[in-house]
């Protein structure tokens, strides 16, 4: 017992629990995403801000969760071509200090919240399918809610989210996704 209380405290005084649900902080994304495909020109920017709660727990030798308020200064890119395609560029908040383990306050609000917030559409119900592919170099998985497609991606100091609606996008479509990391 004594181990566990000197293993807590030390956990505490290190900054490694993070916050748990106290100071809200301020972040911004770094850059915003761009779309440099055929037939698609930019049809509005933004830089709306969220208030969401990110959390996360590390399972080790001992359990870690954290938790952070953040009101997060989002980078909004919307296109329009064949498809409405919004690109989103959010901070990565790290909900537990002093660890590598980073989360999306965009990806903490409901799909239909983001699909509005990304293209201006309201769409994204229905139920999920999913299919992979590759966006800034990464491996990704789309995610698909009847004619609502995301896919999200860590790039840099930042989240990359892809929202297309009307149409499924195609691979030559998210290779023409750019973000300055």
């Amino acid at each position: 017992m004594k181990r566990l209380l000197l293993l807590c405290v030390l956990a505490v005084s290190a900054g490694c629990l993070g916050g748990f649900g106290g100071e809200r902080v301020a972040r911004a994304a770094s850059h915003p995403a761009t779309l440099e495909a055929p037939g698609y020109t930019l049809a509005n920017a933004s830089s709306p801000s969220i208030d969401a709660t990110v959390r996360a727990s590390i399972s080790g030798d001992v359990e870690l969760q954290g938790q952070q308020r953040v009101n997060a200064t989002l980078a909004v890119r919307r296109y329009e071509g064949n498809a409405t395609v919004g690109l989103v560029t959010s901070p990565a908040v790290r909900p537990i200090e002093n660890t590598d383990t980073v989360r999306d306050p965009f990806a903490t609000l409901p799909v239909e919240r983001q699909v509005a917030l990304a293209t201006g559409v309201r769409a994204g119900d229905g139920s999920a399918t999913t299919s992979q592919v590759r966006l800034l170099g990464r491996n990704a998985t789309l995610t698909s809610y009847g004619d609502a497609h995301l896919v999200r991606v860590r790039h840099g100091e930042d989240f990359v989210t892809v929202v297309v609606v009307g149409e499924r996008p195609s691979q030559s479509l998210l290779d023409g996704v750019t973000h300055e990391k």
